[in-house]
């Protein structure tokens, strides 16, 4: 087996060990070793990575794996049996997991202990952390639980591990999200939070975590789905989001304090210009539609080349066109060589005339047989002319 020394110390950022097999696959090798401070994927927590050294023969180890009681490097290199090798973590990410890790845990303890939530999923993504509760909370109780979360942290409580035989646990209340089958368990606890089956590596006491920000949550499976990042990770977001709110104040002329007033309001004016914009579609389409019936009417085909009509007023526009002539009404929008359609007529099925008007003129699209829509790779000269001939 392999010795975990993320067990004895979770901050162990280099180590020794031995080389006890060395295995190529179709992803590189699976290395071996007798001990190892590099954690497995397990626990919704993906596996750690860094480098394995020996002599002037560095290998980067990709991904780790728990396969029966040994822990799998999968590495870049091979590295040869019975060889001593430096074992480097990428620490900083270790540690970043480590935070939102031992973060999701407070949460999960406090929703459990506050709410009577039973955590049932977890999932640490490159993103973010999503964890899933088996009933529904609202928002001003995901409010509650992020305040009484960072609490926890504030309080820099300490974290402590511990490995319980069966027997000792049938005595002990604490969570896990499955049923426990192994002989031993391992607890760790958060004074005054939470105790709970876990073989991830965690931080040393809660002040470590930093900050633990709920990003959001949803509804899921007859509970919810909370969003979150702890520590750096949360910070980084963070950060990013106040990017983002400084480009909106530039833009907005307006200070960080006030950007939501200014937004709301530019969303009123918004909404302002579109009711204008489709009071000027419609009558612009009435105008059109009162010319057609004095230009076009009893013609075989009508085509249209606009650009400034909105879907509903084009719409109007060449159904009322259809009625006009004897074939098809067909309004573009677009530039040459990319033009938007559609098509109707009360005269001709239009469905089985599809794929001839697609391939005259380099389109895709279709529709029902009164209508159909899609788009044209070709000059408006190639549109006028093939309208120009009846179609039967």
């Amino acid at each position: 087996m392999t010795e975990k020394l993320y067990y004895i110390d979770s901050h162990m950022s280099e180590f020794d060990a031995i080389v006890l097999s060395c295995v190529q696959n179709e992803k590189g090798y699976e290395i071996i070793l007798d001990k190892s401070a590099f954690f497995p994927e397990g626990g919704g927590q993906p596996g750690d990575i860094g480098k394995l050294a020996f002599l002037d023969i560095v290998s980067d180890v990709k991904d780790c794996f728990q396969r029966d009681r040994f822990i799998v490097h999968l590495c870049s290199r091979p590295l040869p049996e019975g060889a001593k090798v430096h074992g480097t973590l990428d620490f900083d990410l270790r540690f970043s997991r480590m935070q939102n890790h031992s973060g999701e845990h407070i949460v999960s303890g406090i929703a459990h202990s506050v709410y009577g939530c039973n955590n049932v999923g977890f999932h640490m993504g490159s993103e973010e952390v999503t964890l899933d509760f088996d009933r529904e909370i609202d928002e001003s109780q995901i409010t509650r639980l992020e305040t009484l979360a960072n609490e926890a942290v504030w309080k820099n409580v300490p974290f402590t591990c511990a490995v319980y035989t069966k027997d000792e646990l049938e005595k002990i209340d604490f969570r896990s999200k499955k049923e426990i089958e192994d002989d031993a368990v391992r607890l760790v606890k958060i004074e005054g939070y939470d105790l709970c089956a876990c073989c991830a590596p965690h931080v040393s006491r809660s002040g470590e975590i930093g900050i633990i920000k709920i990003l959001g949550f949803m509804k899921y499976k007859g509970g919810v789905r909370i969003r979150m990042l702890c520590g750096r990770d949360a910070l980084a977001h963070y950060k990013k989001s106040m990017e983002s709110i400084k480009d909106i104040s530039i833009a907005l002329s307006a200070k960080y304090p006030e950007v939501s007033g200014a937004v709301a309001r530019m969303c009123d004016e918004m909404n302002i210009c579109r009711q204008q914009k489709e009071k000027l579609c419609r009558e612009l389409a009435q105008r059109m539609i009162d010319s057609l019936k004095k230009e076009h009417d009893g013609n075989d085909n009508i085509v249209i080349f606009n650009d400034l009509l909105d879907q509903k007023s084009r719409l109007l526009l060449i159904n009322a066109g259809a009625a006009i002539c004897k074939g098809v009404c067909a309004v573009f929008a677009g530039k040459e060589f990319g033009y938007t359609y559609v098509m109707a007529s009360e005269n001709i099925d239009l469905k089985s005339k599809a794929h001839d008007i697609n391939t005259a003129l380099n389109g895709k699209g279709g529709g029902s047989s009164s209508m159909i829509s899609g788009t044209l790779s070709c000059t408006k000269e190639m549109i006028i002319s093939y309208f120009a001939q009846k179609i039967k």
